[in-house]
């Protein structure tokens, strides 16, 4: 079987999961593969760890669009709504080929996965179950969508078993809570530090160890409310199961409206043997079973009394973090992932090779793509033109911080790639 892969870059947790599936792919004697990214990451040791195992990867070039699909038994395009990925589904909704869609974001929230887009490609494979309960579906659409989906983790080369475990779980010092990813508000709950300060509150003796890129806004906030003795920020590492080894405990709270679904973090976390504790959102209470495996908040209160039992128990750390990575074990691996990724590859070649109309759900200029996946904030975009300053102003002031980033396919993010002058009025407001 012939696959090609399509992503837009290969860097943070799109590289690994896409690299993963490709190399643990690759060990199959019958399986071709070739790989084409649309610009180049700024880490490469994905791309190089591929290119070291033989793998054909095109970067930046897709002007062979046309023969590579022709070639390819199947195409897989991972999908996160980047804005490069809007042109190119527009070029590939023209050729004929089998398709399956890898969608690396929950599409509860923005970006949004509409009904209409996930029909098109002959099979989806969904990171986290929680997309298939999407909101903005009826119960019909959702168990229509369900016949086609197929449960693939964004986990990259996961093997839980051979994570070396907790072993220690006294404390030495003070009570360390993690967290790890990312590092700003598009992911993280908008309230983390009144949840940090609420368990503060709780346990005197606790220390935040923070884990990823420099989050400069974080660490001003942390230093403006007096609290800086209180975090430790390592920035980005290469070894993250070297800090999982000084923490007691994962705090991993992130806002209920996150574009999360995998959440390798927390799967990282209990492969080692780490108790969890997160908000009680979609993809989280996918994967931790509360009291049993790891905890679901709801609150602040409820975070600090949470930390406060597992700070005063050694026993309880334990045992939560020792059935963490039991159930870890049993449920995600990549030897799992990519067999059950190859099979559903091989019931779509029963299939014959169909055009797939992206340009009718999508449309046909840079803001209908950027539009198209607003979920319930599209009316607003539909009638910006309508709207005056004060009405921009007030729903800029209110909306989802996602839109305001640098990247995840914010206006600053469409507008990096294209000219959009709805896109940049909106944009010049925001400031």
């Amino acid at each position: 079987m012939k696959i090609l892969h399509i992503t837009t870059h290969m860097g943070g947790g799109a590289g690994k999961a896409v690299a993963g599936l490709l190399v643990q792919c690759a060990k199959e004697t019958n399986i071709e593969q070739k790989l084409l990214v649309l610009e180049i990451p700024e880490k490469l040791k994905y791309l190089q760890n591929l290119e070291q195992k033989g793998l054909e990867i095109i970067i930046g070039d897709v002007t062979a669009l046309e023969h590579m699909t022709a070639w390819a038994d199947v195409v897989v395009i991972s999908w996160w709504n980047h804005p490069l990925l809007s042109e190119l589904l527009i070029k590939i909704a023209g050729q004929k080929c089998r398709l399956a869609l890898w969608v690396h974001v929950n599409g509860c929230s923005y970006p949004y996965l509409p009904y209409e887009f996930a029909c098109l490609p002959e099979m989806l494979f969904v990171t986290t179950k929680y997309t298939l309960d999407n909101p903005l579906w009826s119960k019909g659409e959702r168990d229509k969508i369900a016949e086609k989906a197929e449960m693939i983790s964004g986990i990259g080369d996961f093997r839980p078993k051979e994570i070396k475990p907790k072993k220690e779980y006294e404390l030495k010092g003070k009570f360390i809570a993690g967290y790890a990813g990312t590092l700003n508000y598009a992911k993280m709950h908008r309230d983390y530090l009144i949840y940090c300060q609420a368990a503060i509150q709780k346990i005197p003796d606790i220390h935040f160890l923070i884990v990823g890129d420099k989050g400069k806004g974080l660490q001003d906030e942390i230093h403006n409310l007096g609290l800086s003795d209180y975090f430790t920020f390592t920035g980005y590492v290469e070894d993250v199961y070297e800090q999982y080894a000084r923490m007691d405990v994962m705090g991993y709270l992130l806002n209920a409206d996150n574009y999360g679904t995998t959440e390798n973090v927390i799967l990282e976390a209990m492969a080692v043997g780490l108790p969890v504790v997160a908000c009680k959102n979609g993809p989280e209470s996918c994967i931790l079973q509360d009291g049993m495996n790891g905890y679901l908040v709801e609150g602040p209160e409820q975070y600090a009394e949470c930390l406060y039992r597992l700070y005063t128990h050694k026993a309880l750390r334990q045992e939560i973090g020792k059935a963490a990575r039991d159930f870890v074990i049993e449920n995600y691996s990549i030897e799992a992932t990519a067999a059950r990724f190859l099979e559903a590859l091989y019931k779509m070649l029963h299939l014959p090779k169909g055009q797939h109309d992206f340009q009718s759900v999508m449309g046909m200029t840079v803001y209908d793509w950027f539009k198209a996946f607003t979920g319930p904030d599209k009316p607003f975009f539909d009638e910006i033109g309508q709207k005056t300053i004060e009405e921009k102003r007030s729903f800029l002031a209110n909306c989802p911080s996602i839109y305001k980033e640098e990247t995840k396919s914010s206006f600053k993010h469409f507008l990096k790639y294209y000219e959009c002058e709805e896109l940049q009025l909106l944009s010049k407001e925001m400031k």
